[in-house]
């Protein structure tokens, strides 16, 4: 089988969809192409080239359900769309009815309930990490220190806000790892890595490491573990912080509150 995977470019920095393109690898024969919604419409021309060239067998659209849009009037049909709670719930209703001779793989069961609601052909799956051993952390009070990546600079939750909570729940030290989305919101945190403190919390910052295992050994350490996003599509820092035993304190929106449970696996809040 020959597989077309059309991905949103972000992926290929942050690799958080690898465990589904490893399945795909299985299957068949992949072509990986990309997009950014980002950018303007005419940069996924040359998706529409291939569509129209190429003889794939079977296309997926991971969080690139606009491209398929623009593929639906040249005959697009069979394709499965994988679309992100975070990009997917302002659409409208009218959106996702264009899909209708399409399949949909939903990581929310928000958005999947959505789907269906419109008659939509949609799978419902969570995924789960496996679990990582736990490095050692002090439970005492005083030892308490959290790990956020402010993505979103200017909405919450950002790192002023974190450092508020972390007050409010005696977290004595924070990392805040200075890495938007946008690069035009970077300016917005570098005065961070100026600081010794944020609202009164011992502050710690980074920049993009050189490769995971750096990030991960930063962001694993210490008990809590911020969710970045005030939504989130699948959530993979906030599952991967639970594999390695982590508490994690994350808004009561989805997926987040579809996979941690409050008080028992984590620690959700009304933003």
């Amino acid at each position: 089988m020959k597989i077309c995977f059309v991905d949103h470019i972000f992926h290929e920095k942050t690799q958080s969809n690898n465990f589904l393109r490893d399945i795909l690898a299985g299957l068949g024969e992949v072509t990986v192409l990309h997009s950014s919604p980002d950018d303007p419409t005419m940069a996924d021309d040359n998706v529409v080239l291939e569509y129209l060239n190429s003889d794939f067998d079977l296309w997926i659209f991971f969080q690139t359900e606009y491209v398929a849009a623009r593929l639906i009037p040249l005959g697009l049909s069979g394709a499965v769309i994988i679309p992100m709670y975070d990009g997917a719930w302002a659409r409208p209703d009218s959106f996702w009815r264009q899909f209708v001779n399409c399949r949909f793989i939903s990581f929310s069961r928000a958005l999947h309930s959505r789907l269906q609601r419109l008659e939509q052909r949609s799978y419902s799956f969570e995924y789960w990490p496996a679990p990582e051993p736990a490095p050692e952390r002090s439970l005492a009070r005083d030892d308490w220190s959290a790990f956020f990546w402010e993505r979103r600079p200017l909405t919450v939750p950002n790192a002023r806000v974190v450092a508020q909570q972390c007050r409010a729940m005696q977290i004595g030290k924070l990392h805040v790892h200075m890495a938007p989305d946008f690069a035009l919101e970077a300016a917005t945190t570098q005065g961070y890595q100026h600081l010794e403190n944020l609202g009164g919390v011992s502050l710690t910052t980074s920049r993009w490491f050189d490769n995971g295992a750096e990030f991960r050994a930063v962001s694993g350490a210490p008990l809590f573990h911020f969710a970045p996003r005030l939504y989130e599509g699948i959530g993979m820092m906030t599952l991967e912080a639970m594999a390695r035993g982590q508490i994690v304190v994350a808004p009561d929106r989805p997926t987040a509150n579809e996979y941690v449970g409050h008080l028992a696996s984590g620690i959700l809040y009304d933003p």
